[in-house]
């Protein structure tokens, strides 16, 4: 059966086996063995149409997870820290350049990918998941879809697919910053303190 089950109760359970059991719209039996004791009680939950419709993902490409979420992840480096500023708290994925850049106006990191995963241009959330959780394998498929002019990625492995709204905006010209043309040099001005 479908049914929602709060995260909260599920922190709660310290046991080594759990079984839950829907007993109509509105409860859960959660029951819970460890130590070769066992205990059930009836949790209240909310119904299955308070959860937001599932988005369908599209066609998915076969690509390496791992390799983009390297470059990814080493292009949140710079980003922006303020999640207030929702297009420099994230990592773009320059399609041109083959590329993903992280910059908080202060500093900027870009990271290539020799197989850019990618059609477009896109900018994509920070987030935890694909920070820290999101595992490194390199077999894996993924998509960018668009409709109404808002972005989703969807990263995809045989155990778990992960789906995510990219921010809306326009990434500012990371080129003005640090220029990549061969031979380019920028002077470094030294200031001596003086003390009187």
């Amino acid at each position: 059966a479908r049914f929602l089950f709060p995260v909260a109760e599920l922190k709660t359970l310290k046991a080594t086996t759990v079984n839950l059991q829907p007993m109509g719209e509105d409860a859960v039996v959660c029951t819970a063995a460890s130590g070769g004791r066992s205990f059930a009680r009836t949790v209240t939950v909310p119904p299955v149409t308070e959860f937001p419709e599932l988005l369908q993902p599209g066609e998915l490409t076969e690509c390496d997870p791992g390799a983009l979420l390297r470059a990814y992840r080493q292009a949140a480096f710079a980003a922006h820290p303020d999640s207030g500023r929702q297009v420099l708290h994230a990592v773009y994925a320059d399609h041109g350049n083959r590329v993903l850049v992280g910059t908080d106006g202060h500093r900027l990191t870009r990271s290539p990918l020799s197989t850019f995963p990618f059609g477009t241009d896109a900018i994509l959330p920070l987030n935890k998941m694909l920070l820290k959780h999101f595992p490194e394998t390199s077999q894996g498929r993924i998509g960018l879809h668009e409709k109404d002019e808002i972005q989703t990625l969807v990263l995809a492995t045989d155990e778990l697919t992960y789906t995510c709204r990219c921010p809306e905006g326009t990434f500012p010209n990371y080129e003005q910053v640090i220029p990549d043309m061969p031979g380019y040099a920028a002077p470094i001005i030294e200031r001596t303190m003086r003390h009187a």
